[in-house]
């Protein structure tokens, strides 16, 4: 479960925030991606293979989902959808690769090994690797890169705008409220969170909290129950996880003096709501923390 986790939250961040408006696409018919590798835009890619369960997830956000051709065992499908698996996020299968024929692979900085990556550009197949997806301004980024080279820039920026008034409107409520509560976010029953420079991070201090775990040493430190306890959190989230998820809850609920425990705070989320930094996922997650916390 523990290992699950991370590397979804690797894959996607890896999980400059602001009110601007969306990034704009480039004017000219070409982009270049996070290793200086330039793509021409014409023609548009017709079968694409995605390496991340976040990027599956943002191609289906654009309405590109039938040009995808191949994912990994981690991503999740719309109802009835069917593609052919190529590996998980660490291991591909060349092989299959190759015989699925893409035109397009999105891959990701962190998540994805550059060796892999090296291997298929060396066979004559184009990859893209998206940046890290950390910061509201990272995901909107990638976001506008997928679309631009999926020809559909039109629909992100409207999808933008519409997510941009939701956080604008969590912004407002937070401003009306007093001192930040405190977050802390659970990743595995060892307690590892996430530290800054992270998208839960980024997403707690959105909703207008503080991630108790902010200043910790690294980006996915381990922290004992003993300092938790210390921080005092007024809400722990716990991202769905199987048997272990009531396991941690439970847990928790042996302190009945913690802040979390007395307000009934301690919320059990979906998993990809918190682990996939999605453009969608982002919102949602942080309108979710700020509904909570402001009850």
């Amino acid at each position: 479960m523990k290992s699950i986790f991370f590397l979804l939250m690797i894959a996607g961040s890896l999980c400059g925030c602001g009110s601007d408006s969306p990034p704009a696409v480039t004017a000219g018919r070409s982009l270049t991606d996070s290793t200086g590798t330039a793509f021409s835009l014409e023609p548009l890619p017709s079968r694409i293979i995605s390496f991340a369960p976040y990027i599956t997830q943002n191609i289906y956000l654009l309405g590109a989902g039938d040009k995808l051709v191949g994912v990994t065992k981690f991503c999740k499908l719309p109802a009835g959808e069917k593609k052919q698996v190529i590996g998980d996020l660490l291991t591909q299968d060349i092989e299959r690769i190759i015989q699925l024929k893409p035109e397009l692979v999105l891959a990701t900085k962190e998540g994805n090994k550059p060796e892999v990556v090296n291997q298929l550009k060396g066979l004559g197949i184009r990859v893209f690797v998206l940046s890290e997806a950390n910061s509201w301004k990272d995901i909107r980024s990638g976001f506008m890169q997928m679309a631009e080279l999926l020809g559909k820039t039109a629909d992100a920026q409207k999808i933008l705008e519409q997510l941009e008034v939701r956080l604008s409107a969590v912004r407002e409520k937070n401003a009306l409220a007093g001192s930040p509560s405190k977050v802390f976010f659970q990743l595995s029953e060892q307690f590892h969170t996430a530290a800054k420079d992270t998208f839960a991070d980024e997403v707690i201090t959105q909703a207008g909290a503080v991630n108790i775990a902010h200043n910790a040493v690294g980006r996915w430190p381990m922290l004992s129950a003993e300092e938790v306890i210390a921080q005092d959190p007024d809400l722990i989230i716990i991202p769905l996880m199987g048997n272990i998820t009531e396991q941690a809850k439970a847990g928790w609920e042996k302190f009945p003096l913690l802040k979390a425990v007395k307000s009934n705070k301690i919320v059990i989320a979906d998993a990809d709501l918190c682990c996939l930094p999605t453009p969608e996922n982002f919102v949602g997650l942080t309108e979710l923390i700020s509904e909570i916390l402001h009850k």
